[in-house]
C-alpha cells in the first residue's frame, strides 16, 4: 500500500519499512521534542511524558492496531489481519485505516489516567502543551 524504503529478509520471510512507517517515527520524535520545546518555554514540566514515555509509545501501539483490527474485522477489500497468522499480522499489516483514530484515543486516555492526580492547573497546562506538540506532529507527519 505504501512505498517501500527497505526490506529485511529473514529465511523466507521479508519485513518491509515503508514510508509510511518511517513518517510516523519522525512524527513521533517530532512531537517529544516539541513538547519539550513547549514545556521549556512556559516552564512547564514535562516529566509526565518522559517518565512514562514507554507506556505512552506501547498503549498507543497497541490501541492503533487493536482499533484497525476490530473495526475492519470480516472485510476482505479492508482489513489486512489475517486468522492464519494472527500474531504477525496484528504487527505487520499494511494497511493502517483507523491507526490514526486508536493512537490519538489511546494516547488522551493515558494522559488523563497519569494526569488526573495533579492539579487542574498544572493538568491544563500539560494538555496545552500536548495538543499543540500532537498537531505539529501531526502535520510534518502528513507531509
Amino acid at each position: 500500500m505504501y512505498p517501500e524504503l527497505y526490506s529485511f529478509t529473514f529465511g523466507n520471510s521479508a519485513i518491509p519499512v515503508t514510508a509510511f512507517g518511517v513518517s510516523l517515527t519522525i512524527a513521533f520524535f517530532l512531537f517529544y521534542w516539541m513538547l519539550r520545546r513547549l514545556g521549556k518555554k512556559y516552564s512547564i514540566n514535562t516529566a509526565f511524558f518522559s517518565v512514562n514515555l514507554l507506556s505512552f509509545f506501547l498503549t498507543t501501539f497497541f490501541v492503533s492496531r487493536l482499533l484497525h483490527v476490530i473495526l475492519y474485522a470480516g472485510l476482505p477489500t479492508k482489513s489486512a489481519f489475517s486468522l492464519e497468522y494472527p500474531f504477525l499480522s496484528f504487527f505487520l499489516m499494511s494497511d493502517f485505516y483507523f491507526s490514526a483514530g486508536g493512537a490519538i484515543l489511546a494516547f488522551f486516555g493515558l494522559f488523563w489516567f497519569y494526569m488526573k492526580q495533579r492539579n487542574v492547573v498544572d493538568r491544563e497546562e500539560a494538555l496545552d502543551i500536548s495538543v499543540i506538540a500532537w498537531v505539529f506532529a501531526a502535520i510534518m507527519g502528513y507531509f
